[in-house]
């Protein structure tokens, strides 16, 4: 794994000293063509937050019901932001002021 991989294993593991509160959900969006040499660090990271949800690509926006849903969320997005950017769908909820975190890696 590169650095920015390892800063966002860090940030989850260490998620209730570097934010206040804590997340309802914590969702962690890799490309589809590279979960599978992300094997070991997937495990890694479920086993310091074993309630987190792994995405193959962008999420849907519509399936996160963020809109609905009104806590606290972690969504890290890995090597796609070039996509997200270009999503007016993802840009559209990063923009607007719901209770959840985007980081891009």
């Amino acid at each position: 794994m590169v650095g920015k991989s390892e800063f966002a294993f860090n940030l989850v593991r260490h998620r209730e000293i570097v934010y206040d509160g804590s997340f309802s959900r914590i969702i962690y969006c890799l490309p589809e063509d590279s979960v599978h040499l992300h094997v070991e660090f997937i495990k890694r990271l479920k086993a310091v937050c074993d309630y987190l949800e792994l995405v193959e690509g962008l999420p849907d926006v519509e399936e996160l019901q963020l809109k609905v849903d009104k806590t606290r969320k972690l969504i890290i997005i890995d090597d796609l932001v070039r996509r997200a950017f270009a999503s007016s769908a993802m840009l559209q909820v990063t923009n607007s002021p719901m209770q959840y975190i985007y980081i891009y890696i």
